[in-house]
């Protein structure tokens, strides 16, 4: 009994080498966040409207109800510059942005791009925006939550 223990034992330790052998893991290299910042461009130049970086959230959004705003996304890297992730090496981007309105009687996020997003006010009201760095399909990244507030 103790035999065929052990051969069962022997049995799943070479299956497992084997396994990690055949397929190692590697730290795979990706763009990695520790904040972002939220930008309008007006008149030809961008203006940071809100930053947050890890936990410190400084400016808001203001908008209205008449007409959606477009604001362009910048990340903060772990360096703390300002950045964007990079398509991999066939050209295939692994990072896709993604917006939550935590209050979307108020407000709505509309048309979403690479590294943009619109904004509509709903109603008049206060609400926060979470921005979400996507990788794989999972968060990578989230803000801390941006306030919003739409007025008439």
């Amino acid at each position: 009994m103790l035999t065929t223990t052990r051969a069962i034992a022997l049995g799943l330790l070479v299956s497992l080498a084997a396994g990690c052998a055949d397929n190692p893991v590697t730290p795979e290299e990706h763009f990695e966040a520790r904040g972002v910042v939220l930008l309008r461009s007006i008149a030809g130049s961008d203006s940071t409207i809100a930053t947050v970086d890890t936990t410190h959230i400084s400016g808001r959004i203001v908008i209205d109800t008449s007409a959606g705003q477009d604001f362009i996304v910048r990340f903060i890297a772990d360096d703390g510059a300002l950045g964007l992730p990079s398509p991999d090496a066939d050209g295939v981007w692994e990072n896709d942005l993604s917006i939550s309105v935590s209050d979307t009687t108020i407000a709505r996020a509309g048309q979403v791009t690479r590294w943009g997003f619109r904004l509509n006010g709903i109603r008049p009201g206060a609400t926060t925006l979470t921005v979400h760095l996507l990788h794989g399909g999972h968060d990578d990244y989230v803000s801390a939550p941006i306030p919003v507030v739409v007025e008439p």
